[in-house]
């Protein structure tokens, strides 16, 4: 099974594939300077604590990717090549923005776009990929929410730390192959490529 690491991984790619192309377009776009629409400094798949954020000399924006929680596994019926049962694993995934600015102001400001920009990035890329083709992911748009926090002032007046939260779901395709005791179940099935990325109205592989 991919496993939450597997989805956090690939979540954390696609930002960083996607994202620094999109701030510059953003920015042209919208008119916004680097101080409110800032570059990502660390794309980053895992947890990190407080005290490393705080401490960060030049990095002024985060974006953490941390594991994410499985909330639900079902059958799909499908076997893989392998033979072995194939499941649908839907896992929740959080996704941590800090930004860091001169002031209470500019660390919203650049929150709050930064945030846009990676919206923007989940929105047009359900596979959780830039290439085209299937990926055995795919994310749940309607499960998709954000959460805002006040920002937090650096000691000695050093400039403000604002955060924001983002929550989705993602659908994994996933099958117990790697390290299985048992017996393979299934036929093996030669499964040709798919053109497209499975996208909001593309069913997985097993779904209706």
């Amino acid at each position: 099974m991919r496993g939450a690491d597997g989805v956090r991984d690939q979540l954390t790619e696609l930002f960083a594939s996607d994202m620094p192309r999109r701030i510059e377009l953003l920015r042209v776009a919208r008119g916004w300077g680097a101080e409110t629409m800032p570059d990502v400094d660390v794309f980053l798949s895992g947890d990190v604590p407080d005290s490393e954020l705080s401490s960060a000399k030049g990095h002024r924006v985060w974006l953490v990717v941390v594991n994410p929680r499985l909330i639900r596994i079902v059958a799909t019926g499908d076997f893989s090549s392998a033979g072995d049962a194939e499941y649908h694993s839907t896992y929740s995934c959080r996704v941590f923005i800090r930004t860091k600015g001169e002031d209470w102001q500019l660390s919203e400001q650049a929150r709050d776009h930064i945030a846009e920009a990676a919206r923007a990035t989940l929105l047009q890329y359900p596979s959780l990929s830039t290439t085209p083709g299937e990926t055995g992911y795919r994310l749940v748009q309607a499960t998709y929410n954000e959460d805002y926090g006040l920002p937090a002032r650096v000691a000695n007046n050093q400039g403000a730390w604002a955060a924001a939260i983002l929550t989705v779901d993602v659908l994994a395709e996933e099958c117990v192959d790697d390290g299985s005791t048992l017996p393979s179940v299934g036929e093996a099935q030669e499964v040709d490529v798919a053109t497209l990325a499975v996208g909001a109205t593309e069913p997985m592989n097993g779904e209706t």
